[in-house]
């Protein structure tokens, strides 16, 4: 008997293979799919074959629903009972001759005969276990075939009235999709009208954190027939996913709409463009967020619900744990193992995950009201305190406050120039900015069609996931990363003037601010005269005036962009007052429209933009680029080679 297949000669069989490797089956010549094997039911069934021990394992299952014995002696017990079994050597050395071509490390997670069906999920029951070498496949195997009498998968099996003795496990073992950016993919029709809706949620550079719900992922809604994205990013000056990626997504769901609808996909989007990992029928009914709440999340469960709040504590005994259908459980992160608990409460509020995460998807199961990504409900709502959520919205409400008054979180853009750096497309310069999980790309609009092949060349060179930075910054970004090229006193400024914000000093910064903006000044007022000095007739100023004019927009750049873009909020953690006074001032000057962070920035644009004009007039510097998309060193360059 054979009992390992190749993922591309794959013997569609559900029985044989489990749901999981069979939903895969169809949909594989839609989209890629990672290297890998499916080991068959047939091996479990050796496995399990002591029909002494699987009958001892049955009647610990029956014995642990029924409540005869304790959760931890079910797990002592069934640990022994599993202990005892293993896989044979034929197996074995089938399992190795079939991973032998592939590129380690490896996944190795479940496909039972019972899980991804339309009724039951099973979302995160049975075990993962990622970034194996070869010498682990065989023991993770044997842990993915034991999960099937794990206590959370035969609670979800009562629950869910599966007798666990008609289950088969299969196991798929699969080369690893590193260094990308991961997610899960939602296909379905939300009623309200006719017309089908995408949701997309991604993190980058964790396999794990949407379904695990160990992070708030940025969400994507993308309607069909439109192509409109919404965009709800949990960085907001960065977004995960670039446009290009959301409709790469979009268009495998639409081309596999036809086999399964709804749909849910989990999926990793690397240099070499998207990789689906499993697709299967989507549970539940998923409630979309409509417009920005002032005090929420994400409707994950539909439905509302008021009761008092049990904070979750993750080192707290969960069976002396107070709970109750006319609760609420509010929890900074909610551990697989612990997720069952869901059932027990009216409602549920998570801080991090997204709406597809298991927490997500078991709340829509058990039909109790969730709401997720709710940054800082474990602080903000108290124990005991009065809550009303809606699972429909993503609205929180604490009815017995007189105000709630949740303070704009304020997030810097800190620009350490050590992390910036230019790469060329073809001579076109973008800017990245790198950290060692990371990269995240700066780029001019006229770039937008090119995004996908710079994506891939910086990821295949990086090795990194690539983010979207957008082209806000870009203008800001290139022009400081190359005044601090040409300068180390605008560099060693531009590293002081985040410990300067550090401080917490208004006074400082005050200081400081000014000082920066009068050294703008100057510069603007040089390079000013050095045109006029141009205009009448010196030939040989309109190359400095432009350096010049580059270290005004930097000085300027500093203070306004950089520093006081925003604050950190974890900056002023321990000292409200000060975080206060430093808010304050920051508002005071965005009010303030004669202040020269306001005006001067323009004025130094617009002088730039000048000088470069006559230059080209003057020179015929007629370039086959975009003015904007010229580094300002080669733009010197070339009038200096015009004026000689």
């Amino acid at each position: 008997m054979q009992y390992c297949f190749k993922l591309d000669k794959i013997v569609r069989k559900a029985r044989l293979i489990g749901n999981k490797a069979y939903n895969l089956s169809l949909v594989a010549k839609y989209a890629k799919i990672p290297k890998g094997i499916v080991v068959t039911t047939a091996a479990y069934d050796d496995f399990i074959n002591n029909k002494v021990i699987f009958n001892e394992l049955l009647n610990c299952v029956e014995n642990f629903i029924k409540g005869d014995i304790t959760e931890d002696t079910y797990s002592k017990k069934t640990s022994e009972l599993l202990d005892k079994t293993i896989i044979n050597d034929q197996i074995s050395s089938e399992i190795e001759d079939c991973i032998k071509d592939l590129q380690q490390p490896f996944v190795v997670r479940s496909s039972a005969t019972c899980e991804d069906s339309p009724n039951a999920s099973f979302a995160g029951r049975f075990d993962t276990f990622l970034n194996l070498d070869k010498e682990n496949v065989k023991n993770a195997i044997k842990k993915v075939f034991c999960s099937l009498f794990s206590s959370r998968a035969v609670k979800y099996m009562a629950e869910n009235k599966i007798e666990i003795k008609n289950i088969k496990m299969a196991c798929i073992v699969q080369e690893m999709v590193l260094n990308s950016k991961y997610g899960v993919g939602f296909f379905f029709n939300p009623d309200e009208d006719n017309s089908k809706r995408y949701v997309i949620e991604a993190v980058s550079n964790d396999p794990e954190g949407v379904t695990a719900g160990t992070k708030t992922p940025d969400t994507y809604i993308m309607h069909k027939e439109t192509g409109e994205i919404i965009k709800y990013k949990a960085e907001s000056e960065k977004s995960i996913l670039f446009d290009f990626e959301i409709k790469d997504l979009s268009s495998i769901m639409k081309k596999i709409e036809h086999i399964m609808f709804p749909l849910d996909i989990e999926w990793a989007y690397s240099a070499n463009g998207p990789i689906l990992l499993q697709a299967r029928k989507l549970t539940a009914k998923v409630p979309l967020r409509s417009g920005n709440m002032e005090f929420g999340g994400f409707p994950a469960s539909s439905g509302s619900f008021c009761g008092k709040v049990v904070i979750f504590d993750p080192k707290a005994n969960i069976d002396e744990m107070i709970k109750g259908k006319d609760r609420v459980l509010v929890a900074g992160e909610l551990p697989l193992d612990d997720s069952y608990i869901i059932k027990d409460f009216g409602g549920v509020i998570v801080e991090p995950a997204g709406i597809t995460s298991h927490v997500a998807i078991l709340s829509r199961e058990y039909k109790v009201p969730c709401v997720v990504g709710v940054d800082k409900a474990a602080t903000i709502i108290k124990n005991n305190e009065e809550v009303c959520i809606d699972g429909d919205t993503g609205k929180v409400t604490l009815p017995n406050r007189k105000e709630l008054v949740i303070k704009k979180v304020r997030k810097a853009t800190y620009v350490d120039p050590d992390k910036l750096s230019i790469f060329k497309y073809w001579g076109k310069i973008t800017i990245i900015e790198k950290d060692y999980s990371r990269i995240t790309l700066h780029y001019h609009l006229s770039l937008a069609g090119d995004l996908s092949i710079i994506t891939s060349a910086l990821h295949k060179k990086y090795n990194l996931p690539v983010l979207d930075g957008g082209s806000e910054v870009w203008y800001r970004y290139s022009v400081l990363f190359e005044a601090c090229k040409k300068s180390k006193r605008i560099r060693k400024e531009v590293l002081e003037a985040s410990k300067i914000t550090r401080t917490k000093d208004v006074e400082k910064i005050d200081k400081k601010i000014n000082h920066y903006l009068k050294i703008a000044s100057g510069y603007y007022d040089d390079s000013k005269y050095l045109m006029s000095r141009y205009v009448i007739g010196d030939r040989n100023t309109l190359s400095e005036a432009l350096k010049l004019s580059l270290y005004s927009f930097a000085y300027w750049t500093i203070p306004s962009n950089i520093m006081l873009r925003d604050c950190i909020e974890e900056i002023f953690a321990d000292d409200k007052n000060k975080s206060q006074d430093l808010v304050s001032y920051i508002d005071r000057i965005t009010i303030d429209k004669e202040h020269p962070v306001h005006g001067m920035g323009g004025q130094i644009v617009e002088l730039m933009d000048n000088i470069y004009n006559t230059a080209k007039r003057d020179y015929g510097l007629v370039h086959e680029k975009a003015t904007s998309e010229m580094s300002f060193s080669t733009r010197i360059k070339k009038i200096k080679q015009n004026q000689q």
